[in-house]
């Protein structure tokens, strides 16, 4: 959600202990971390790995979710951080 741009930096950077304090999370279907304080969350199989460049497009298949949490989404555009506006 928009209140978690620390979090979101965190899982942005290489390197860092994600999973670590101060990030809160439980066990989720099949074993997956469930980050705790989201505003949804997804449990996917990976159907492909594109390249593109650099980088590599993950098209997942979705299993299981949950999008009852409260509160806006975060986004990153342009390289920062802001949220939805009315």
């Amino acid at each position: 959600g928009e209140h978690q741009q620390a979090l979101a930096a965190t899982f942005a950077r290489s390197g860092a202990d994600r999973f670590g304090a101060p990030t809160v999370w439980r066990e989720g279907p099949h074993g997956v971390p469930v980050l705790d304080d989201v505003l949804a969350w997804l449990v996917c199989r990976v159907v492909a790995r594109v390249p593109a460049g650099d980088h590599r497009i993950v098209l997942a298949e979705v299993l299981l979710g949950d999008p009852a949490g409260a509160g806006r989404p975060l986004l990153y555009h342009q390289g920062r951080f802001t949220a939805l506006r009315d």
